[in-house]
């Protein structure tokens, strides 16, 4: 879901709400794991323009 799609542009803005918001729901992996998994897909795919640090 997209809760924050309900909220206007501007509004999301100054709440610190970009446009390029990613929500991610993780599981009960350990912190390290989750950040490093995460890290390593986002580093992969064709969006990304920099590295990506978690």
């Amino acid at each position: 879901t997209m809760p924050h799609k309900s909220i206007p542009r501007e509004r999301r803005l100054l709440a610190g709400v970009k446009d390029s918001l990613i929500r991610l729901s993780c599981g009960i992996e350990a912190a390290q794991d989750l950040c490093a998994d995460i890290t390593q897909s986002l580093n992969h795919t064709a969006f990304t323009e920099s590295a990506v640090t978690v």
